[in-house]
């Protein structure tokens, strides 16, 4: 198996999981994303994970 077939599999399995589909973004978070930019979403999101 490849790993682009890996990933595939992977993202597949997490799509059907009702666990992960029940979480959705609020409108709250949707104009922060937009307001913030992905960037800096991203960024926050590796400081969290390394510190």
């Amino acid at each position: 198996m490849t790993r682009e077939e890996w990933f595939a599999q992977l993202f597949t399995r997490l799509g059907n999981s009702k666990f992960r589909t029940s979480f959705h973004l609020k409108q709250k978070d949707l104009d922060y994303i937009e307001e913030k930019g992905l960037e800096t979403i991203r960024e926050h999101a590796a400081d969290l994970i390394v510190n």
